[in-house]
């Protein structure tokens, strides 16, 4: 095989991992993550029963019920509650949804814990992929909840998924980056 022929075929191999390796995270982009999906569900539910309110969303809470059991798969989430504020009324709409029945309750105040979500948001890694890529980590981890919010906190520029960890603790994960931390708070 000549010089010519031997480059050829690296480089057609090399576009061929790329292009591989990229498809890995290229379906994120082409279909809507677990999150989003739970998300619009909720906004159809606040425009349906909520039409009143300018609601931006803030945070977002899932786990197996309302006394969570450990998950390790994102299906396994059949709690949800969604926090959505009205800034200008000082209002609140928290959204439920369990087993997909949906209900809410309307509180006054808005949610001062994090920052607002801005719609559209961008997210390169959905709660499986999260799950995954910490259990890779740690394989006998077990989590209790989940929490996706944007913190109140100059050093974050993208939502993150908080984990409650079954033995304690927590485990933030960037939304995007995928890099993650264990913590205690």
């Amino acid at each position: 095989m000549g010089k010519r022929t031997k480059l050829v075929t690296l480089l057609i191999t090399a576009i061929m991992i790329v292009l591989v390796l990229g498809g890995c995270v290229l379906p994120r982009f082409t279909h809507d993550t677990l999150i989003e999906i739970m998300i619009s569900r909720a906004r159809e539910y606040l425009a349906q029963n909520h039409p009143e309110f300018d609601l931006k969303l803030f945070a977002v809470y899932a786990s197996t019920d309302e006394v969570p059991e450990p998950f390790d798969k994102a299906d396994d989430l059949a709690y949800w509650r969604l926090i959505f504020s009205d800034i200008d009324l000082a209002k609140s709409v928290e959204v439920f949804c369990r087993d997909e029945s949906w209900s809410s309750i309307i509180v006054d105040g808005i949610w001062m814990e994090d920052a607002y979500l801005i719609d559209p948001f961008y997210i390169v890694y959905d709660i499986q992929d999260a799950i995954n890529i910490i259990s890779n980590r740690d394989p006998f981890l077990k989590c209790l909840r989940m929490y996706f919010h944007l913190p109140i906190d100059p050093n974050y520029n993208h939502p993150e998924y908080k984990f409650r960890i079954e033995d304690g603790g927590f485990v933030n994960f960037n939304s995007v980056t995928g890099e993650f931390v264990f913590s205690n708070d």
